[in-house]
């Protein structure tokens, strides 16, 4: 499953700056910078470098630090904060390393929908750019909701996850101890 993530992170940030790169060369002189929640360009600003490849940018940024992150975790011993820290911390070192798995694969899943937004997002403003809509396309709306939602729903799943791994690591490891 990691692989997958891997490549898919890969992908999306190769789409994401390489057609940044690519759709730099035909903006026009004024692009959107700001949408409102409807979709529409509600603020524009001059075509520049910075103005267009900054949304690139903040993906690469955040999916060095989401992988930083999840390297972090994957190499601390005992020094993570888990729901019910004492069951945690009560956990083998083979358990608690299937603990923190969870929450790296997390961090991967949680690029891979930070680069899907942001590549959306910078299609969008392309197209608005562009003049091919006036507003953002509805697939492109239908993305970022989605992905927003999804965002906010991984927070309190994430918790349940890890403590339904921790709870169930404990009981097999008093179980067979």
């Amino acid at each position: 499953m990691r692989r997958i993530l891997h490549v898919l992170n890969g992908v999306l940030l190769l789409l994401l700056v390489g057609g940044s790169v690519w759709m730099y060369g035909q903006l026009p002189d004024q692009v959107p910078a700001h949408f409102n929640a409807s979709g529409a360009a509600d603020r524009w600003v001059e075509t520049s470098a910075g103005s267009w490849f900054l949304i690139a940018l903040i993906g690469v940024g955040l999916a060095v630090s989401l992988y930083g992150l999840a390297w972090w975790i994957g190499q601390r011993q005992g020094q993570v904060n888990m729901v019910n820290q004492r069951t945690y911390d009560a956990l083998s070192e083979a358990g608690q390393a299937k603990v923190k798995a969870v929450l790296v694969d997390f961090m991967y899943v949680l690029c891979a929908m930070v680069l899907l937004l942001l590549g959306a997002l910078q299609s969008g403003a392309f197209q608005v750019a562009m003049g091919f809509s006036e507003q953002l396309p509805t697939s492109i709306t239908v993305i970022l909701w989605v992905v927003v939602g999804l965002s906010l729903l991984s927070a309190p799943l994430l918790v349940w996850q890890v403590q339904a791994k921790i709870d169930k690591l404990h009981n097999n490891e008093k179980t067979d101890g």
